[in-house]
């Protein structure tokens, strides 16, 4: 077939699936995608609604790899529009499959029907831009969501704004990495920034300051070349933010 349109649930349990010489664990709902991509001719697409993070996580990888071993390929991820499910908050992704191996993933927010439109002329004539609502090439892997590309977007932009300054991994400044079990309190050590796992609340360089329970924060006790006041203030910037969701 020319055009496959698979309309599949989210969501499913995993089961065990071969593809071709492949033997991957992966979501029901992949496992008929898998199916679906057999009826493509040479020079069909395929499209399907497939959970928001598309195939990130870690079978993800593995099941585009095995299908790409037998020459199916993602070529685009398209968002939705938000609250186009009327049953659930949950904001799916359609992707697009063909026997076609290109460059990279054609990456593209969806708003409404006219800009929609214009949206799959694009990725039709191969025309990518700078932005989302355009459609833009991703060509840095695994595609795992569009909250996490924007945020990655956002970082990028954000970090001219420090370009003069010597980046580091936060595992390349911590000397100790402390949480404690439900009920227990940590203890205060010098030169440490207590990060939080969840909820909105910030980093901060103060254990007395920490809202949360102690087991949903993260102890990190920091070299001495690096100031833990400094370094708490980073992750309460925009930047910092970022790299945190991200």
């Amino acid at each position: 077939y020319d055009f496959v349109v698979a309309d599949l649930p989210l969501g499913m349990p995993r089961k065990r699936l071969t593809i071709g010489s492949s033997s991957i664990n992966a979501r029901r709902n992949w496992v008929e995608l898998s199916k679906a991509l057999g009826l493509l001719s040479q020079s069909g697409l395929c499209l399907a609604i497939v959970e928001p993070h598309a195939f990130g996580g870690s079978e993800g990888p593995k099941f585009q790899k095995a299908l790409s071993e037998e020459g199916f390929y993602l070529n685009g991820v398209f968002n939705v529009p938000q609250k186009l499910m009327a049953t659930t908050s949950i904001r799916p992704v359609i992707v697009v499959f063909s026997r076609e191996e290109r460059a990279g993933v054609f990456v593209a927010e969806l708003q409404d029907e006219s800009q929609a439109s214009v949206v799959a002329q694009a990725f039709v004539r191969g025309v990518v831009s700078d932005f989302l609502h355009e459609g833009m090439l991703y060509d840095k892997g695994t595609f795992d969501g569009f909250e996490s590309l924007k945020s990655r977007l956002q970082i990028e932009r954000l970090e001219t704004q420090y370009k003069d300054y010597k980046s580091h991994f936060l595992g390349e400044l911590a000397v100790e990495l402390n949480t404690v079990r439900s009920g227990a309190l940590l203890e205060h050590k010098e030169n440490s920034i207590y990060v939080p796992m969840l909820g909105s609340s910030v980093v901060t360089d103060n254990l007395a300051a920490v809202t949360l329970k102690h087991h949903n924060i993260i102890q990190v006790v920091l070299r001495n070349e690096a100031n833990n006041q400094y370094v708490s203030a980073f992750f309460r910037s925009d930047l910092g933010m970022l790299i945190l969701r991200s």
